[in-house]
């Protein structure tokens, strides 16, 4: 579920695997790619990490996917003080910075190694270090390799960020990554994220009653503190589904606490509209894993609502548009009506055929639409999603994409939801993402916008899939996996499992283990908190309907090995 943050170029030249439950938006992992190929659209990711050091003057070392003899732009700028200012406000990344007191240029040597010290010119202020990838900067050769104006990057994740600028008329598209300088020097993990530079605070209470600062200080100590009933006590209960999300949110933050791994909740700032509504600004940061000093940089607006003497937090300021038989809303943020038709008539569309086909009577659908995928981790939480589906939570999508690249994610969401219908919600994590990877490349929409099925494109992407890699998981090995392990291999041999078992031995044996699954109590937690108890019994479904799982996996691995 975690998916990694260092080093890396992914080129968009190996059709592998695309789409998950939690869906990491990484052209490494498509399966079904036809839709970038076809734009001949060569994606090039860059990372940058290393460390700041120092005191008077800051030493910047650091290493990157970058070609040698790029040219990086250093600069330091003074964080602007004022009253209230804290720790999590300069951490977010966000906190105003004043005039640039020192800069340098610093050239990527082999490997992508650099290496350089730069002055602070006397400066005694919290101060934010930038190391800006700017495409007018490099030579001839570099520009042809990441474009005149950077656009043959796209960086889609957290590990970095873009910034949009306008430089001789031209607009540019650089990349950066940050560092904070301590007022008496640092030792800090360069990211463009927090990432532990300023030792964490322990957060007070010192609002006055009754005013927001008084609610989010309350919310930051509740995250600090793991308390649960107090950040209960701020979320709107009259917003039902947003409710039950947050307080799937608070138990992702437990859940995630107790696997060694931090989340922290900073408030970026409040903006009151009138005495009884307002919008606030939260910054989470996520530890991407257990002991490492690289946090996330999620951030998402909420409004918020005034009740009696409390600030509630209820949800981002949707609008909404719901189907005619009234079975399904589509939340769009103010300005995105077109995204939201399209995903409404989509998302009809797609039921409609999933319930002839394979006997679904869906209960009601809630899906909201996002503007990026660190917005809709923010709200999970877990970094760098493209899409999310849970059992009493919205379908959440990332509709930044072109309109075919948010079908792929609607269809894999959807059968989510379908599967989790079927099975009371209680198949396990490889066969819930095997089969939704299986059915978002097996389910294409024509030009015309009719939905199929392209049996011909699942068997071109699964030996595909198989030459890329012959390896094939059996059914007891992917019955360990969990979202923190390889995530990747979930889904492909998950994937493998489904076909085989589909092609083989028909929809209809299939559908009797989900059949036998929708038999077992339903326990209300998120599927991987619940996996010691429903992996067994997929298992025990499995060898009720087809055998025993040993035989059923030499099966299939013998078939995909012929």
């Amino acid at each position: 579920m975690k998916k990694g943050t260092m080093i890396g170029v992914f080129i968009c030249l190996s059709l592998l695997l695309s789409g998950c439950r939690v869906v990491w938006h990484d052209p490494s992992l498509a399966l079904n790619n036809k839709n970038v190929l076809a734009r001949n659209i060569v994606s090039t990711h860059i990372k940058i990490y290393g460390e700041l050091t120092g005191s008077e003057s800051i030493t910047v070392t650091g290493d990157s996917n970058l070609k040698k003899g790029v040219k990086l732009s250093i600069a330091i700028q003074e964080y602007v003080r004022r009253p209230g200012l804290s720790k999590n406000h300069v951490l977010s990344g966000e906190q105003p910075t004043g005039p640039i007191v020192a800069e340098k240029e610093v050239t990527v040597g082999s490997n992508g190694h650099f290496t350089t010290e730069i002055d602070r010119n006397g400066s005694k202020t919290m101060s934010k270090l930038t190391i800006t990838f700017k495409p007018e900067n490099q030579s001839e050769s570099i520009k042809e390799f990441y474009g005149k104006y950077g656009e043959k990057i796209s960086n889609t994740d957290s590990s970095i960020t873009t910034i949009q600028y306008t430089h001789d008329g031209k607009d540019y598209r650089g990349h950066q990554v940050y560092g904070i300088v301590g007022s008496t020097g640092t030792k800090s993990p360069l990211w463009s994220i927090y990432s532990g530079a300023v030792e964490d605070e322990i957060i007070e209470v010192t609002a006055a009653e009754g005013t927001p600062d008084w609610t989010f200080q309350h919310l930051e100590k509740a995250v600090q503190d793991l308390d649960y009933e107090t950040f209960m006590k701020f979320q709107n209960q009259n917003n039902p589904t947003f409710y039950k999300e947050q307080a799937r949110w608070f138990e992702e933050v437990m859940f995630t606490e107790a696997k060694g791994k931090d989340v922290k909740l900073a408030v970026l700032g409040f903006k009151q509209i009138d005495e009884t509504t307002g919008t606030v600004n939260f910054h989470v940061n996520m530890q991407q894993s257990e002991g490492s000093e690289a946090y996330t940089n999620n951030t998402v607006t909420y409004e918020c609502i005034k009740a009696g003497n409390t600030w509630l937090i209820n949800d981002l300021p949707f609008e909404q548009i719901v189907s005619e038989s009234g079975d399904i809303t589509v939340y769009f943020k103010p300005g995105d009506e077109a995204k939201g038709q399209s995903t409404l008539e989509d998302t009809e569309k797609l039921v409609n055929f999933y319930s002839k086909q394979f006997n679904w009577d869906p209960s009601p659908i809630t899906i909201k639409l996002y503007s990026t995928n660190e917005e809709i981790s923010a709200t999970v939480p877990s970094p760098s999603l493209a899409g999310w589906n849970e059992t009493g939570e919205s379908l959440k999508i990332n509709t930044a994409d072109k309109i075919e690249d948010t079908f792929s994610i609607l269809s894999h969401e959807l059968t989510h939801k379908m599967l989790s219908d079927l099975t009371n919600d209680n198949a396990a994590i490889y066969l819930q993402e095997g089969f939704a990877t299986y059915l978002q490349n097996r389910v294409q929409k024509d030009e015309a916008g009719a939905i199929y099925f392209d049996d011909e494109l699942v068997d071109t992407n699964t030996k595909k899939a198989i030459e890329n890699n012959p390896k094939v998981l059996s059914i007891e090995e992917l019955n360990e996996l969990s979202y923190s392990d390889d995530i990747f291999t979930i889904y492909r041999d998950g994937y493998l499992m489904s076909n085989y078992l589909i092609k083989t031995y028909g929809m209809e044996k299939f559908s009797e283990v989900l059949n036998d699954l929708a038999a077992y109590e339903y326990i209300d937690k998120r599927i991987e908190h619940k996996m010691e108890t429903i992996q067994p019994l997929t298992i025990e479904a499995f060898e009720k309907v087809y055998g025993p799982v040993d035989a059923l996996s030499k099966e299939y691995i013998d078939y995909y090995s012929d």
